[in-house]
């Protein structure tokens, strides 16, 4: 596991930062692009000459097509692109994730990979953001060097080591927001950052993306 994380850790978050599929979208989606070749290949080839055979009720090709969203979703409308349907169910599947767990629900709404991961930044730099955003940093609840409360993601904004000058200068989340003050910045994080020859300014997050 990277970052010496555990066997069991989850990589929900880091599919997250990467912009990569689960397992089981993969595989709807492979199964949705063979059927739809399928459908197109010419007459006298050997699987459409099965085809009669593979739509009984036993068949597992009737399985795959009737079991599939992505497949279901483009057969009731194909004027509709497969790679359009695919992109709005992996955002509804994080949108359901968000809901449930509280690490995915501190990252960015949208799916796509994260900026953190091509913003200028020293290894040790990087490092710290990609912990901090899988939930490694803190690592464990410690009595804090101000010695008034433990390190605990929230407990940051009350530290009174932390100059109070350095959190005006962050873009400030609603009034609701319920997540870390820190978890609301890198939110903000300009998406251009991932595009090449992108150069940061003397804010990195001057404007929401």
């Amino acid at each position: 596991m990277i970052f010496r994380g555990r066997s069991t850790t989850s990589t929900r978050v880091f599919r997250h930062l990467t912009d990569l599929p689960d397992m089981q979208t993969r595989i709807l989606t492979l199964r949705a692009k063979y059927t739809i070749r399928a459908e197109a290949l010419p007459s006298d080839t050997l699987f459409c000459l099965l085809m009669p055979r593979l739509h009984n009720k036993h068949s597992r090709w009737r399985y795959l097509e009737s079991k599939n969203p992505l497949y279901n979703k483009w057969n009731a409308d194909r004027t509709v692109k497969l790679g359009d349907i695919i992109a709005e169910w992996r955002q509804t599947q994080h949108v359901k994730l968000r809901q449930t767990k509280a690490r995915n629900a501190a990252c960015r709404p949208l799916i796509g990979p994260d900026p953190i991961l091509a913003l200028p930044a020293a290894r040790k730099e990087r490092s710290h953001l990609l912990r901090w955003r899988l939930g490694w940093l803190p690592t464990q609840p410690l009595p804090c060097p101000c010695s008034t409360h433990l390190t605990k993601k929230k407990c940051f904004q009350q530290c009174p080591m932390i100059p109070s000058a350095h959190w005006s200068e962050l873009p400030a989340p609603d009034s609701d927001y319920e997540g870390s003050h820190i978890d609301f910045v890198l939110n903000q994080l300009a998406c251009e950052a991932l595009k090449t020859g992108f150069r940061p300014d003397n804010h990195l997050v001057a404007r929401a993306s």
